[in-house]
């Protein structure tokens, strides 16, 4: 038996849908810290996947001024086309925005 890295397992089928009583092992299960501290977001609902999905500008600005980030215009312009220097893609996720903007606000503030 060879042992090393975890990985998720290809070559056992899965399931559609998730069962309690399917014990089987596929290899993207969570943690134990996971489980026993979840992150914030998740005790509100949100997954961590749902902030690594592609948004729009328009998403991204009203869920930044939500949250309560005052960003006018140009700089948020100069984050988002930042992000975007690939091609024709118009969308980033809200985690390259925040460590953009977290990067970039830090680096005024020092």
């Amino acid at each position: 038996r060879s042992f090393g890295c975890p990985s998720i397992r290809h070559d056992i089928p899965k399931y559609a849908h998730h069962s309690v009583a399917d014990n089987q092992n596929y290899g993207d299960d969570v943690s134990a810290e996971y489980l026993l501290r979840p992150s914030k977001m998740l005790t509100l609902g949100l997954s961590d996947d749902e902030f690594d999905k592609p948004r729009s500008r328009e998403y991204i600005q009203a869920i930044m001024k939500d949250c309560g980030y005052d960003i006018d215009s140009e700089t948020f312009e100069t984050i988002f086309s930042s992000l975007c220097l690939n091609g024709d893609q118009l969308t980033c996720s809200l985690n390259q925005f925040r460590h953009q903007y977290n990067t970039l606000h830090w680096e005024e503030n020092k």
